[in-house]
């Protein structure tokens, strides 16, 4: 089962971290997880199922300050299983008429490697920057992926807990799945990446995450 335990001990050497918070919610039913099953004719891997189980979605998120100004600067939020839906896209033109066969040529013609067609995939995570997370459910590439705002998709990791994992050594910053495509993080938030580890090390607020399965 996942576990997130989060604890804050607070001190006052340095300025830093503005607010830090955490929102869970009550947990799935395994009914309602057999029914979303059922009605998606899907099988959720049991990290997923049993984080589920604990808590249905999360939100986890912190603000920093700079010359008196408030700042979202990290974020770590996994949808409800109410809002895990399926991503299907489509282009309608502007009679209203959809017309998806040279569209889906077109998207095809995006996407990454190992995939030779728009794959099942579902919305884990909208980020900051308008990327989407979206666990992929395929046989020969089931896992977590990026999908761009270009429509290219880029493999993250294997697993849901691989991907909380990863979220939380890299404290929720704006853009960091974006080390994992072809693309760079805007510039600030390279910059806070470059300097996260030694702030983290010394700020206001020690913050120890506890990820246990």
């Amino acid at each position: 089962m996942l576990c997130v335990v989060l604890k804050f001990h607070e001190t006052v050497t340095k300025p830093g971290v503005h607010d830090v918070y955490l929102k869970t919610t009550e947990p799935v039913s395994e009914e309602k997880i057999q029914i979303w099953e059922s009605l998606n004719n899907l099988a959720l891997p049991n990290d997923l199922k049993d984080f589920y189980l604990t808590t249905n979605g999360i939100e986890l998120g912190w603000y920093s300050i700079c010359n008196e100004k408030t700042s979202v600067a990290g974020l770590i939020k996994i949808n409800k299983l109410e809002d895990f839906k399926s991503i299907k896209l489509s282009c309608v033109n502007l009679d209203g008429e959809t017309k998806n066969d040279d569209f889906e040529v077109f998207v095809n013609s995006l996407l990454g490697p190992g995939f030779n067609r728009w794959p099942t995939s579902y919305e884990l995570e909208k980020c900051l920057n308008g990327t989407t997370v979206i666990f992929v459910f395929s046989d020969n590439q089931e896992g977590v992926f990026i999908l761009n705002n270009d429509l290219s998709i880029h493999k993250i990791c294997c697993t849901f807990r691989q991907y909380i994992r990863l979220a939380v050594v890299h404290l929720g910053l704006q853009d960091w799945q974006l080390w994992y495509t072809d693309d760079d993080p805007i510039p600030s938030s390279q910059v806070m990446f470059t300097f996260s580890h030694h702030f983290f090390s010394n700020c206001v607020l020690y913050t120890h995450l506890n990820v246990c399965f």
